[in-house]
């Protein structure tokens, strides 16, 4: 059930932090459930604010994915982290476009190839995008 009236958001020294009823939000394992960045706490807090009688956690999809963050539960350190991400490149549906729908490609053309732009340049790789069945290069 839910426990809570209220849903906000602390600031100090640029950490964020989630409180319900004044009460600091904390994982799973117990550690303080702290961000650097103000838009994903207002995020967050909107999620557990959004909650009606019952807290049905699998509607909370950011904070199990900050959960999931801060407890690092399979202990990855950050090599491990970028050869999983490099492993899942291939199959992001971002690179997966279209050009039979014409709304369809023009609403890849806009939205996603600004976002495949943004990660070539970023993280200085090469990324295209593929408009079949045929892995990405």
């Amino acid at each position: 059930k839910r426990f809570y009236k209220n849903t906000n958001v602390l600031s100090s020294d640029g950490v964020f932090e989630v409180t319900l009823d004044q009460r600091k939000l904390k994982t799973p394992n117990g550690k303080p459930f702290t961000l650097k960045s103000e838009p994903l706490a207002i995020a967050v807090a909107t999620e557990w604010h959004n909650q009606k009688d019952v807290i049905t956690q699998s509607s909370m999809h950011l904070t199990a994915l900050c959960n999931t963050s801060i407890d690092n539960p399979n202990r990855l350190e950050k090599p491990d982290m970028v050869n999983y991400l490099l492993n899942f490149l291939p199959t992001d549906t971002v690179l997966f476009q279209s050009n039979e729908e014409a709304d369809l490609a023009e609403f890849q053309k806009n939205e996603w190839d600004p976002v495949i732009e943004w990660f070539n340049k970023r993280y200085e790789t090469n990324l295209q995008k593929t408009l079949d069945i045929s892995p990405p290069q």
